[in-house]
């Protein structure tokens, strides 16, 4: 029954961030999810995760500024990436990875990459 498996697997992650917050270490949900931790950097914020080999499943995530919590590390990504760009008005772009301004006035589509010089929109 799936629906039985998708809630015990809720209540593993529960009690695993449980452990976590309780004993103040990542490392001790890994233990006890048996996985291990890894982590990623992304617009200078630094995420701790327990890696389950899914990006966009949920798991137990460390970060200083939202401390313990259940995301999944690539939602997490988007969202930084997002909240970044809308703050320092850039774009990232995917083919070399950099951001680069938004020009007032031009469509992202039309912006020319200043890392790499390729246009942004194909």
């Amino acid at each position: 029954m799936i629906v039985g498996k998708e809630q015990q697997m809720e209540t593993k992650l529960q009690t695993a961030l449980q452990i976590a917050k309780d004993q103040k270490d990542i490392s001790a949900a890994a233990e006890y999810l048996g996985q291990e931790v890894e982590n990623i950097t992304i617009c200078g914020k630094v995420l701790l995760y327990v890696n389950n080999g899914e990006t966009y499943e949920n798991t137990v995530c460390y970060s200083t500024d939202k401390d313990y919590f259940i995301d999944s590390w690539g939602d997490w990504h988007e969202s930084v990436e997002a909240q970044y760009c809308a703050a320092e008005n850039v774009i990232r772009y995917g083919f070399c990875g950099e951001f680069t301004d938004m020009t007032e006035g031009i469509r992202w589509n039309e912006i020319v990459c200043s890392h790499c010089n390729n246009l942004i929109g194909g």
